[in-house]
């Protein structure tokens, strides 16, 4: 699921690639600004024109293909056969993830562009009618709801037993995910559309005056703040006790996850809205010039680099030593190194 587990904690098991990828093979498709989901040997993603595909991760062949709106850039989050993502048409949609046969759907009250996370029997999503949903992954049947006082954007984290939660008004809360009660909220800046991460006693969120927060997951009290440029559109990576945002003003700044310190920064070409990838020693960037970098984790040195042609919104995924990412042109690429 979009950050690679329910805390969006941006780390993945990989093997990475360690040396300048080639294209394995592409496909194309409509535009995509979702991040994939990869799962036994199939990878997933939703375009820009409501469809969801599912390619052979080896070979890129088309096992199916279903269309559920009218456009959709919601990520989708695969777990126990079945996938889950978000509509323009207000609804979640559950899917059989080896035949794309709709198992059920759930209707919000307006569009959901929110990337649901699955935790315990549950699936989590925001929904522009300014609600949290918490759904039964079986039934689909709503278990609670909470308003979260504006439209919702961002995609929920979890951590324990709280999931977290942003809205475009810089709402952010904290709710109980067995009852939904609202454990704490907090007022950070507007347009508060990135998704949060969750590391230790800490939940990283960036808001629209482009301010990395850090704050204590059972109080929501600050222990630090960084300023960047720009807004940060992009959830934070967390690992090797570092955090890693990108910004819309160009870099990805890597900073001391405790303190808030600034380790270094990377400037790319272009806008980075994608999250940041962590596979062992490298750090994957995908910005909205069309250039997929890699850097190491350990000073920001540029490993490599490959231009995509056209803007990437999705952040990459890491699979067993090959990159899965889609562009804003359609095309669809599998990449691996030499």
């Amino acid at each position: 699921m979009l950050g690679g587990n329910p805390a969006h904690t941006g780390e993945l098991a990989g093997p990475g690639v360690e040396s300048p990828p080639l294209v394995e093979w592409s496909v194309p498709a409509s535009a995509v600004s979702s991040t994939a989901a990869v799962s036994g040997g199939t990878v997933y993603f939703s375009t820009l024109d409501g469809s969801v595909y599912a390619l052979a991760a080896s070979s890129g062949a088309q096992r199916w293909q279903v269309s559920i709106g009218k456009t959709t850039s919601s990520s989708p989050a695969v777990v126990a056969g079945t996938l889950y993502v978000g509509s323009d048409t207000g609804d979640l949609y559950a899917l059989d993830s080896e035949t794309g046969k709709v198992r059920w759907t759930f209707t919000t009250g307006a569009q959901v562009f929110s990337s649901p996370i699955v935790a315990d029997g549950t699936v989590y999503v925001g929904s522009w009618d300014g609600f949290l949903y918490a759904i039964d992954t079986t039934t689909g049947r709503e278990r609670w709801r909470v308003a979260t006082g504006a439209e919702v954007y961002s995609s929920p984290a979890i951590s324990g037993d709280t999931v977290f939660i942003g809205a475009v008004d810089g709402g952010f809360l904290a709710i109980d995910t067995a009852t939904g009660e609202q454990r704490w909220r907090v007022e950070l800046g507007d347009g508060l559309i990135a998704s949060p991460s969750v590391s230790g006693d800490i939940v990283y969120i960036g808001d629209g005056d482009g301010v990395l927060h850090a704050l204590d997951i059972d109080t929501g009290k600050s222990r630090w703040e960084f300023q960047t440029g720009d807004l940060i559109a992009s959830a934070a990576a967390v690992a090797e006790d570092m955090v890693f945002v990108g910004s819309d003003d160009g870099s990805v700044y890597a900073l001391d996850a405790a303190t808030g310190e600034q380790l270094w920064t990377f400037a790319t070409s272009g806008a980075v809205y994608a999250s940041p990838i962590v596979v062992d020693d490298l750090v994957y960037i995908a910005s909205l010039d069309g250039t997929l970098y890699a850097v190491s984790v350990d000073g920001g040195k540029e490993q490599w680099r490959l231009d995509l042609q056209a803007s990437l919104y999705g952040s990459p995924v890491v699979v067993g030593g090959t990159i899965y990412l889609g562009n804003a042109d359609g095309a669809f690429y599998a990449d691996s190194g030499e």
